[in-house]
């Protein structure tokens, strides 16, 4: 994937693209995991470590395990 962007750094982590270099962006990224619902495709954030876990969606309160 390329995007036409000269002189500015960026990013494509995990589905995100990332222009200019935010230390503390990167960071979030860094210390969590995005899943996306199976339902809505809601993304949300889980920090990394955590083990299984039940998630509930914010969109439409839907739950599923997911693994950190």
């Amino acid at each position: 994937m390329q995007y036409k962007m000269q002189g500015v750094p960026s990013f494509y982590i995990e589905g995100d693209i990332i222009v200019g270099f935010d230390k503390n962006k990167l960071m979030q990224y860094m210390d969590f995991k995005l899943f996306t619902c199976p339902k809505c495709q809601t993304k949300s954030r889980v920090p990394k470590g955590k083990g299984t876990i039940l998630m509930t969606c914010k969109g439409c309160e839907t739950k599923y395990k997911i693994k950190t």
